[in-house]
């Protein structure tokens, strides 16, 4: 193999971003050897070499690395999502390539250890507190006040957040947190088990932030619109470029250059939630990695020209990321579509009328397979989500309907 090599740890979950994040490798000239728990099966005529192994062995994973470093030449390790970071940070490590520290990931993978480390930041946290049992829950309330959120310390996705509105929602939300990480086979939940966060409930306009971090100098890509679900907030719509006012951008900006400072991240990609109320941003969790839900893959690139996902395989080989602009920006868009109900998933209906007759709409995604068996949560957090409409447009507004548009035409089939 005559290529650079670069080590992804992983994909993400659809085959709409793998092949995106694959093909990314090509457009810069890299050879990818994946090295997951499982290797998908589209993945493999796009990859020089797989491995399957578990990666949290950090041990014997390692050993796989050094027996690719013996035979080729690594620029750079990559994790799309958040359950290898540590194990980048240790590939890192041990060949001497950019990257995050292990101690930083430890910090970014604990929500409540990454609030503690940028709490000094004005204006930026509500209140929170670390809890294991109901008795420190209810102590905590004292602190926190209602309206508040708990959630898993180590979860993502959307795995395990509560909404707490007054003192009734306490007695059962420790033992449902604690049977869901229980009974989950999730390895995100290892490390962290029964450490939970309660914090002030944040009000204002959820926003994403894409973050390039090289040589320490920190790079705003841009700010993302987000739609979420009740009760579990999962994410329901992404629109790019967020519309947002300029003093809250400048806001935006300042906060995220303050955290990556305090954090110690530097020659790697953040993607940073929050909401922004009178033009300020507050912090709801910091992700030591790139946006999921196609925001990387396909809105940031369809609305700038921006080769994003490129960007992020520059930085994490030690390269400057490219951010001038080849086009004017437009906007671009996503709105997920969920069942009600469970069962078998037999696909989707209204899918031709709406391809054909739906000015600005890109993509319609399937994003479990034909016959996949579906559950709701809290009993699953992960199947609910089938399928995925994506659009570009003139205007947020646009595309928003559009979106809307889309999904109301089409029925998702459950037996």
């Amino acid at each position: 193999m005559s290529n650079p090599v670069i080590i992804y740890a992983g994909l993400r979950r659809t085959n709409g971003e793998r092949f995106e994040v694959l093909a990314a490798a090509k457009r810069l000239g890299l050879s990818v050897v994946l090295i997951a728990r499982a290797v998908p099966e589209m993945a493999k005529q796009h990859v020089a070499e797989w491995h399957v192994c578990d990666t949290s062995n950090y041990a014997e994973a390692l050993k796989v690395v050094e027996d690719v470093a013996s035979r080729h030449k690594i620029v750079g390790a990559v994790s799309w999502t958040d359950l290898d970071l540590g194990f980048v940070a240790r590939i890192n490590e041990t060949l001497n390539l950019p990257g995050m520290s292990s101690e930083t990931v430890q910090t970014v993978r604990n929500k409540y250890r990454a609030r503690q480390a940028v709490s000094s930041i004005a204006g930026l946290c509500p209140k929170f507190c670390q809890v294991s049992t109901l008795d420190e829950l209810k102590l905590a309330m004292e602190t926190v006040g209602y309206p508040a959120v708990i959630k898993p310390t180590g979860g993502n996705g959307s795995k395990g957040i509560f909404i707490l509105q007054d003192h009734r929602d306490l007695d059962n939300v420790i033992d449902k947190l604690t049977t869901l990480i229980a009974t989950s086979k999730d390895p995100i939940f290892d490390g962290h088990k029964n450490e939970f966060i309660v914090e002030q409930f944040i009000d204002g306009n959820e926003v994403s932030v894409e973050v390039l971090v090289y040589q320490n100098k920190v790079e705003v890509v841009g700010i993302t619109d987000k739609q979420t679900t009740e009760p579990f907030h999962f994410e329901l719509q992404h629109i790019f470029p967020a519309t947002v006012s300029q003093s809250a951008t400048l806001d935006v900006q300042s906060k995220v250059v303050q955290m990556v400072k305090l954090l110690g991240c530097n020659n790697c990609t953040l993607h940073i939630e929050g909401k922004i109320k009178d033009d300020k941003f507050s912090l709801i969790e910091i992700n030591g990695r790139p946006g999921g839900d196609y925001i990387t893959t396909h809105l940031i690139p369809r609305s700038t020209g921006i080769d994003h996902v490129a960007n992020i395989l520059k930085v994490a080989t030690g390269q400057q990321p490219d951010l001038s602009s080849p086009k004017s920006m437009s906007y671009a868009g996503i709105r997920f579509l969920f069942t009600d109900r469970k069962g078998q998933y037999q696909g989707l209906e209204g899918y031709d009328d709406v391809v054909l007759e739906t000015p600005g709409l890109d993509h319609v995604l399937t994003e479990l397979p034909l016959g996949s068996q579906v559950a709701l949560p809290p009993e699953s957090f992960t199947t609910q989500r089938v399928a995925s409409v994506m659009a570009h447009g003139p205007s947020s507004e646009y595309v928003a309907e559009t979106l809307l548009t889309a999904t109301q035409s089409l029925k998702i089939r459950i037996e």
